[in-house]
């Protein structure tokens, strides 16, 4: 086996957050993984040696960087497991944690019992009413933990502040995904598409690890990353397809791949720089034959006017009154890359995605559409929905049920990757 430095890619492209989101495959279709600019990593992004298991074009060792901190893995046998931290949420006001078992403060040893009031006192911890001398501090149990009626695996890390705390889940990579699988795709789905959805989601979530633009945590746990919803939702099916695919992340030319999904493409992906304006190569637009039998291949959605363009308003686009909607300029893939308005005021011009936000990413699904007047009212006839760059959800649905295993439903979607096992050295 050969080591290799995976390390992050870096976009010669400035490109901004859009922070909208996309939906994925679960239950009945509530927002998922968020149509996010790919980030531009820093400078002093970190970087780790990796043994990787398939030898395919990998690049030779280079020395682990001085800036991961040990407990960035822990131990498990000869295996060195990655860990994330993930933000469930601020809070201004004191929030409990309790457990099966009893809750420790690992900096000190001290017993809290099953149950801790957790509050900011002066930019402190503050743990049952008492003030510590911690900014923040790691609590751990034998058993899960719970916050506000959800479980977690793993420990608590608080960070003080000024008057809030941070509640940061800090867990194994692979325990990790046990709770995201189920909050983005239904387990009931073939085992393939949600092995593809593990290696896709654990890509995402070691990327974002490698590219942590905040100390405290990598990612997210809502739409702005990737949804994550502990303990609680885990499934037997998803859990299986994370285990089947331990450790598989994808590489392109050794960078882990930033791995973006969606709900249905609409018949073709989306290049990502026509989405956001920066380029990857292995995000490129895909004649996705496999997604029109999806239930979310189609929609139409219909507006009042006078909705539409209170809408447009709040958005900062006051157009006055509309006599008719066009596009006039549309990607490769076919998407609305501008929406021209004609209106009391004159011609208005917005950018597709900004269209879309400004409407709600719920009612129009998507930027591949066509639009009219009729009467009082604007009807959007469209394809897909999400922003369509990667793995089209439903797309690869119908490629496991023609027979495709995970690994050609993730090369199908993301050109030129390899899928390695990354094991921390």
């Amino acid at each position: 086996m050969k080591t290799v430095t995976i390390k992050s890619a870096c976009l010669t492209a400035a490109m901004a957050f859009i922070f909208t989101s996309c939906v994925s495959m679960r239950s009945t279709f509530p927002p998922g993984h968020i149509d996010v600019a790919p980030k531009k990593a820093s400078a002093a992004a970190a970087s780790e040696s990796v043994t990787i298991a398939e030898n395919e074009d990998v690049k030779p060792a280079a020395t682990p960087s001085s800036g991961w901190h040990p407990d960035d893995y822990e131990e498990n046998g000869e295996e060195k497991i990655l860990i994330i931290n993930v933000l469930i949420n601020k809070f201004s006001s004191p929030f409990t944690l309790s457990s099966d078992s009893d809750i420790i403060i690992k900096e000190s040893g001290k017993n809290l019992g099953r149950s801790c009031e957790i509050k900011s006192i002066a930019g402190a911890v503050a743990i049952n009413g008492d003030a510590t001398r911690f900014t923040s501090a790691e609590l751990t149990s034998a058993s899960v933990i719970s916050l506000a009626g959800k479980k977690y695996r793993g420990s608590f890390i608080v960070h003080a502040e000024s008057e809030k705390i941070l509640a940061v889940n800090r867990l194994s990579i692979e325990e990790y995904l046990y709770g995201v699988l189920p909050s983005e795709i239904l387990p009931s789905w073939h085992a393939e598409v949600l092995k593809s959805q593990a290696v896709a989601a654990r890509s995402f979530a070691f990327y974002n690890k490698l590219n942590s633009k905040d100390n405290r945590y990598d990612l997210d746990s809502t739409v702005i990353s990737q949804v994550y919803k502990g303990f609680g939702v885990e499934h037997k099916n998803t859990n299986a397809a994370v285990d089947a695919t331990r450790g598989l992340i994808m590489t392109y030319n050794s960078d882990v791949v930033q791995a973006f999904f969606h709900a249905n493409s609409g018949g073709k992906t989306a290049d990502c720089k026509e989405v956001w304006g920066g380029s990857l190569p292995y995000l490129k637009v895909v004649d996705d034959y496999y997604c029109k039998d999806g239930k979310h291949y189609s929609w139409k959605y219909t507006v009042s006017l006078s909705s539409l363009e209170e809408k447009l308003e709040k958005s900062g686009n006051s157009t006055g009154e509309i006599f008719d909607i066009t596009v006039p300029e549309r990607s490769e893939s076919g998407r609305a890359l501008m929406v021209k308005i004609n209106t009391s005021s004159g011609t208005v011009f917005i950018k597709g995605n900004q269209f879309r936000t400004a409407l709600g990413v719920d009612a129009l699904r998507s930027t591949n559409f066509n639009v009219r007047i009729e009467g009082k009212e604007a009807v959007f006839n469209g394809l897909g929905w999400g922003h369509g760059v990667g793995l089209s959800q439903e797309g690869a649905a119908g490629m496991a049920e023609k027979g495709y295993p995970y690994k050609d439903i993730l090369k199908f979607y993301y050109k030129g990757v390899n899928i390695k096992k990354a094991v921390l050295k």
